[in-house]
């Protein structure tokens, strides 16, 4: 089973379509998606100073559970507990995106309860200093290779693009299509850097 790298981040609505398209089409097409972290907080970020986003405090009035850093924590306290990380990870997702709720420290740990985790175990990993270097390990190594927003999907052929898309196919097996096409068509065409369409600014 080949594994697919994608870099994602929990702030962004394009992230959540991807890992969404992953769950339709990892069965079809034999996949494993190896899920890392970048944070575009950090990536944006333009001051002149060394701030780094996993050595910032959690600001309790930030909606974004400071600019996306507990979210961040709490996938890797997930991911240390095995296959219930996928499941968390399309919960937060939701919670999010869809029902507009807040990533809170008390909505991350209702989701982390209905997702089926240990909550105790998971609070504690959460808080740990291995979260935040895990965080900062994952991130720098997405800068390394270039990486600048998410979902970066990056395959064993060297291949790797920003995969941004509207809306989410209906089956698995168009699901599978649309993104068999779009490996092709990086694997076929290496000095492709950008198709854009143009859209109206909201």
């Amino acid at each position: 089973m080949e594994t697919v790298t994608v870099y994602f981040d929990y702030l962004c609505p394009y992230a959540k379509r991807g890992m969404e398209l992953a769950s339709l089409i990892q069965e079809p097409l034999e996949l494993n998606f190896d899920w890392k972290h970048y944070s575009l907080a950090q990536g944006n970020y333009r001051g002149e100073d060394d701030w780094q986003l996993w050595q910032d405090s959690l600001s309790k009035d930030d909606r974004a559970g400071g600019k996306g850093l507990l979210p961040f924590l709490a996938s890797y306290a997930a991911r240390r507990q095995g296959d219930d990380f996928t499941n968390f990870r399309l919960k937060m997702f939701k919670s999010y995106h869809d029902e507009r709720k807040p990533y809170s420290l008390e909505n991350i740990l209702a989701t982390a309860q209905e997702a089926g985790l240990e909550l105790e175990r998971f609070e504690q990993d959460l808080q740990s200093d291995a979260a935040r270097a895990s965080l900062a390990e994952e991130h720098s190594e997405a800068v390394a290779r270039d990486i600048s927003a998410t979902p970066t999907f990056c395959f064993d052929s060297g291949a790797a693009a920003y995969f941004r898309f509207k809306s989410l196919p209906e089956t698995a097996h168009e699901a599978s299509q649309f993104f068999l096409d779009y490996r092709k068509m990086l694997e076929r065409y290496p000095d492709l850097e950008t198709i854009r369409r143009p859209y109206k600014r909201r």
